[in-house]
């Protein structure tokens, strides 16, 4: 995980050691919700203004894609990274069990992504439905669903995809985010945040699933 610091230059990195592992280890901490919550108010941003970027990013992949359909990605399509496509897994740092596979493809020169299986966790079932979601995803099947979506590639950094979205089905939440391929195309670190002066959050490493994890999907 990158060094994330603020103003002052103190460490801003979110890690999710001392709190219950969430799906994609990208729940943002009460800590650094009421962070973002003083900046904005210290910037005069107005509630209104707050509620609609919520509600942008609560209509989705669907919408986001239509709304950007006429962007095209800076990089010529042959030149882009396409390493990152293909299967992933999700695995649980404490247990080293594998918590969900997902599966990511391309869409108009962005990266699109979808759960296709969650496994149980903590002894407990795997989670089927996203309770917690919003609008159309709201109780919605969580295997089959777009949870990653609008990951454009970075014009410096070959491995580097930015200015995605994430959701979390555990609490309903969309989150900014980043994603970077390792050199060698066996880790995807996928960086999910909240910006109002700094990025706030924490990074989630996926692997290559096995042959055996694949079988049957």
């Amino acid at each position: 995980m990158r060094d994330r610091t603020g103003p002052s230059g103190q460490d801003m990195r979110v890690t999710a050691v001392d709190q219950e592992e969430p799906m994609f280890r990208l729940m943002i901490t009460a800590a650094s919700k009421a962070l973002v919550a003083t900046l904005a108010l210290s910037l005069g941003l107005q509630a209104t203004s707050l509620a609609t970027a919520r509600a942008d990013e609560r209509e989705g992949p669907t919408a986001a894609m239509a709304k950007t359909a006429a962007d095209k990605p800076k990089l010529p399509l042959s030149k882009v990274n396409r390493g990152a496509l293909g299967y992933w897994k999700h695995i649980d740092e404490d247990t080293g069990k594998t918590q969900s596979i997902f599966k990511i493809w391309m869409h108009k020169g962005k990266l699109v992504g979808k759960i296709v299986k969650a496994f149980p966790k903590d002894g407990k079932p795997a989670q089927k439905i996203c309770s917690e979601c919003e609008g159309r995803r709201h109780n919605r099947p969580i295997e089959g669903m777009t949870f990653f979506w609008g990951f454009k590639p970075d014009e410096d950094e070959k491995r580097k995809w930015v200015d995605g979205k994430i959701l979390n089905p555990e609490d309903g939440e969309v989150y900014n985010a980043e994603a970077e391929l390792s050199a060698d195309g066996k880790r995807l670190e996928v960086f999910g945040y909240v910006r109002v002066l700094i990025k706030i959050g924490g990074t989630s490493v996926w692997q290559r699933p096995t042959a055996k994890e694949l079988a049957g999907l």
